[in-house]
Parts: C-alpha cells; structure tokens; sequence
C-alpha cells in the first residue's frame, strides 16, 4: 500500500515538473525568438547602411571623373544588395564637391535601430570634384583587388 502512494505520489511531481517546464517554455521562447529576430533585423539594416555608404563613395568617385551620368549612380546605388532598406538618392553639385544625399526608408519600423547605431534615415556622402588621376586609378585598382579576392569577378 506504502510502495502504491509512493508511486502514485512520484508520478503525480513528475507530471507536475513536466507541466511546469511547458509552461515555461511557452512563455520564454517566444521572448528568446523576438528578441534574435529583432537582433538579426538590426544586423541586416546595419549591413545596408554600410553597403550604401561604400557603394556610393565608389560610385559617386567614378562620377566625379566623369566616367558614368548621374542616371548612372542612381541606377548603381539601387542596385546593391540590400536585405532591408530601399534607399533615394538625390545628386547635388556644390563648388567644390559633390554631395549624394541618400534617405535610406527602411522596410518596418528603422527609428530605433537608428537611435542604437547612432545613424540617421538620411546619409550624405561628399566626394571632391577634382580628384588627381593617382588617388582615382589608385582607388580603382584597391577596389578591383579587393572585389577579385572576394570572389566578385
């Protein structure tokens, strides 16, 4: 009789440990998820940002010599491989400079991925309209290197 309560009493605590690690997990999983899909999000629209900022100093270096129109560097700066922003880019020539200014709209709610790395929506990239032929062809020959050993061309 002993032997039977003591049975009964050990698998009535087990189903109870089991209900309560269910409950638990219930609850705690979907928090864990949220918060590595939110992380994730943030790595992929940081990754935009510095996708766009390179891709345009490229681009805008290679319009400031005179090598592509400014449809051109529209064209290239939308299509870089971007997961999550969508970026619009306005072109402006100041007396020295260029200046492409780039609203990056983010696909969801960016505000506050934009206050935790310290960025704006709007990135402005300033490249000088007289580059020596050195530092440009310089530059080419870095970016060429760099592309070839990422396996690009």
């Amino acid at each position: 009789m002993k032997r039977n309560l003591n049975r009964n009493l050990n698998r009535h605590l087990r189903r109870q440990e089991e209900a309560q690690l269910t409950i638990e997990t219930a609850l705690v999983f979907p928090i864990v998820l949220l918060i590595l899909s939110g992380l994730f999000y943030m790595i992929m629209y940081v990754h935009d940002i510095v996708e766009v900022r390179s891709g345009a100093y490229r681009i805008g270096m290679e319009y400031s010599f005179g090598n592509i129109d400014e449809k051109d560097v529209e064209n290239s700066i939308k299509g870089l491989p971007l997961f999550v922003a969508t970026p619009k880019i306005k072109i402006s020539k100041g007396l020295d400079s260029y200046e492409i200014a780039i609203d990056l709209q983010g696909k969801g709610n960016v505000n506050m991925i934009n206050i935790i790395v310290n960025s704006g929506d709007r990135q402005i990239i300033h490249i000088p309209q007289r580059i020596s032929k050195e530092v440009m062809y310089g530059s080419r020959v870095l970016l060429e290197e760099l592309e070839s050993k990422r396996g690009k061309k």
